[in-house]
């Protein structure tokens, strides 16, 4: 056990060096003023700035502007006054989990149209589990461009 711990803080030190040997300069960052949870909007007034000393490493890693919210979505809880880590936030999806899209299964020259419920949240080109709401009958499709979903053979 004392070795294990020996071992944490030698580890921890050369952490805490290698981080000092780094430059840092203080910037502005966006922090929460309310808790965001997950599958929030992200908005611009609920954020306030605050200077930070930070390295290189931390730019990368956490929220540094306002450009950076245009396509994501918070995929885990914000806390009130804490830099937002980028592994907080996800992409915005396209289409939702429960919500109705219009779908095509197109094979030899038939095209069918219908509706289809989505069973899991998507981004266009991904293909999804869909559901048909009149007869329960489950698919995969694939979330197209225009926000339509394409069952079956191209």
């Amino acid at each position: 056990m004392a070795r294990n711990s020996k071992f944490l803080v030698t580890a921890v030190v050369g952490v805490c060096i290698a981080a000092s040997n780094v430059a840092a300069e203080i910037i502005s960052m966006p922090v929460p003023v309310r808790t965001i949870s997950p599958k929030e909007e992200l908005r611009k007034e609920d954020f306030v700035w605050k200077d930070y000393e930070v390295n290189d490493i931390v730019k990368r890693n956490y929220l540094i502007s306002f450009e950076q919210m245009d396509s994501m979505s918070v995929a885990r809880m914000l806390a009130v006054g804490r830099p937002v880590a980028m592994r907080l936030l996800s992409r915005k999806v396209d289409v939702r989990k429960g919500e109705l899209l219009p779908a095509t299964f197109a094979l030899d020259g038939i095209e069918i149209h219908g509706v289809l419920s989505c069973e899991a949240d998507g981004l266009i080109g991904d293909v999804i589990k869909v559901r048909n709401p009149d007869t329960g009958s489950r698919f995969t499709a694939t979330i197209t461009s225009d926000k339509t979903l394409q069952v079956g053979a191209q």
